[in-house]
């Protein structure tokens, strides 16, 4: 895989290819490494986690609001405020209505520190920049539904 620049976001990042991403997540799900593609995993469907992050970032790419309402997400989940995801009919992960529990992330967690600095990082990020960013989400996710 090859590393491109995050095109001078100023983050500090760089781009895989989302189907990296949805490889590694696809690997932990069905307890295979990513790097493993014996046993037909090519075949094998995507997971429900890398269907829903597929869904999600589709979502996102819609438009620039949604772009941003997805980097509203992230604050949200950083503060507790974030209002679940959907779950599965029978989940644990519900309320005794039915409705998702509130999810967040542990702020001081590897994860957390990763994305309070991308969350601090977009909020410096200029509109224009932004616009490039949302052009790239666009691209990641349409180069992973055709792949």
């Amino acid at each position: 895989g090859s590393r491109r620049p995050s095109g001078g976001l100023g983050l500090g990042l760089s781009a895989r290819p989302l189907g990296e991403l949805l490889d590694r997540l696809d690997g932990a799900f069905y307890g295979t490494p990513a790097a493993d593609k014996s046993n037909d995993d090519d075949c094998r469907p995507r997971s429900p986690p890398s269907v829903a992050l597929l869904a999600r970032l589709r979502r996102a790419s819609d438009s620039v609001d949604s772009l941003v309402d997805l980097l509203d997400e992230w604050h949200s989940l950083l503060d507790g405020t974030h209002g679940g995801c959907p779950a599965l009919p029978g989940s644990a992960h519900v309320d005794a209505a039915g409705n998702p529990l509130p999810a967040s992330v542990d702020r001081e967690s590897r994860f957390g520190v990763y994305l309070r600095r991308l969350c601090l990082g977009m909020e410096e990020i200029p509109f224009e920049s932004l616009g490039r960013l949302w052009t790239a989400v666009r691209g990641y996710c349409d180069a992973e539904e055709e792949g």
